[in-house]
């Protein structure tokens, strides 16, 4: 009578992701099943679940409802630093890469906050191991609870001689992002004859940061509201109706 569901949204189309949520709610609030279910999405977990556990290592770190649970988890990923070294991840696999990211620094910047609207700069170290043309760099960018909250591209593509080394220095704005922790999948594709991105080289996190408030005034909620602040809207005019 315990259905275990591991990672099992990590696969498939939004169709079949739909329809397995379906199932297990069915499961668990109709049949009157035990669901387990294992995962890092928190959006599942949150449509899902009313008790979660956290495991550290196979470790039993806390146990709770969801969102003090979440908020375990998150803390747990926090990886904030100002210099990122990239070469323990990327040895196995150096000598296979046209492209590769040797590290990040973050620029002007005593710890990893910055105000909300103020840009976040950068200098990415890279070299090349074979000759490339139409390299670009994107930037996904997730949430602590690692939600995908938005991609961001770096505005031009570049050529490389192998051999070759470059820093790319570069902003990122945050005028849209919501205050929170946030960490970035940093990814190199080069543009095939298609012009279809084909990937190069990955790197995750490439930088973890924090967005704060300006004036600190509101608590941004995330499950509720998503992780992009829009612009505020304009009040035009106010006329009594009557």
């Amino acid at each position: 009578e315990i259905m275990i569901m591991d990672e099992v949204l990590a696969v498939g189309d939004m169709a079949f992701q739909k329809k397995c949520l379906d199932k297990m709610r069915d499961a668990a609030k109709k049949e009157g099943r035990t669901v387990l279910y294992v995962s890092h999405n928190m959006n599942t977990i949150r449509q899902l679940c009313d008790r979660c556990v956290v495991l550290d290592k196979g470790r039993v770190v806390f146990e709770g409802n969801v969102e003090e649970s979440i908020s375990v988890y998150m803390k747990q990923n926090d990886d904030f630093r100002l210099k990122y070294d990239y070469s323990d991840l990327l040895r196995s696999k150096n000598e296979t890469r046209k492209f590769q990211m040797l590290g990040l620094d973050i620029l002007g910047l005593e710890k990893n906050q910055i105000l909300q609207g103020e840009d976040l700069n950068f200098v990415l170290h890279c070299k090349a191991n074979a000759d490339a043309n139409d390299l670009g760099i994107r930037f996904e960018l997730l949430y602590a609870d690692d939600t995908l909250a938005g991609t961001t591209f770096m505005n031009e593509t570049f050529n490389v001689s192998a051999g070759e080394k470059l820093d790319i220095f570069a902003s990122l704005s945050t005028k849209n992002i919501a205050q929170g922790k946030y960490h970035a999948v940093a990814l190199i594709y080069e543009k095939n004859q298609f012009g279809m991105q084909v990937g190069v080289d990955r790197v995750c996190p490439a930088i973890s940061f924090e967005v704060l408030n300006k004036d600190g005034s509101l608590v941004w909620l995330h499950q509720y509201w998503g992780h992009i602040h829009l612009d505020d809207m304009k009040v035009l005019d106010v006329k009594n109706s009557e």
